[in-house]
């Protein structure tokens, strides 16, 4: 490649990313306002058939995702650590149930997780299950035979 051909691949690069940063600003600009003007169709549309704000939120799961939830658990011994009651428990509460202290929630008592019993590990005793054969009924060992 000679030098002449860096230079101009250098100068199409140069104009492709100027090109480049011109279509994302004018998009950045363009998709709110397209937003905006689809919600406010969709908005239109639903009124002319009836529909409220609650039956857009049904059908689209208004919420999911990113919803925050309280707190309903929270470590006594460092307030910094809480927990939802969703998920995985974490460890400062499996260490507690394992000490044999109950994990109340802040709110609903009732909802108490209780401590982990250690129960003594039984053995199975095993039973040999008897095996019956079927009797053969009305028939005769020549039947089989032939």
């Amino acid at each position: 490649m000679s030098q002449q051909e860096l230079e101009n691949l250098t100068i199409d690069i140069r104009e492709l990313e100027s090109t480049l940063k011109t279509v994302q600003e004018r998009l950045d600009v363009l998709r709110p306002k397209h937003r905006q003007l689809a919600r406010d169709f969709l908005i239109e549309q639903g009124k002319a058939l009836g529909l409220t704000a609650e039956d857009f939120a049904s059908i689209y799961g208004g919420g999911g995702r990113g919803t925050k939830i309280a707190t309903k658990y929270v470590n006594p011994d460092n307030p910094t650590e809480k927990w939802t009651g969703r998920g995985r428990k974490p460890l400062w509460i499996m260490k507690k149930l394992e000490q044999g202290i109950p994990v109340v929630p802040i709110h609903d008592k009732d909802k108490t997780i209780k401590p982990i019993k250690k129960e003594k590990s039984k053995k199975k005793e095993s039973k040999k299950e008897e095996t019956t054969v079927p009797p053969i009924v009305n028939r005769n060992l020549e039947d089989y035979l032939g």
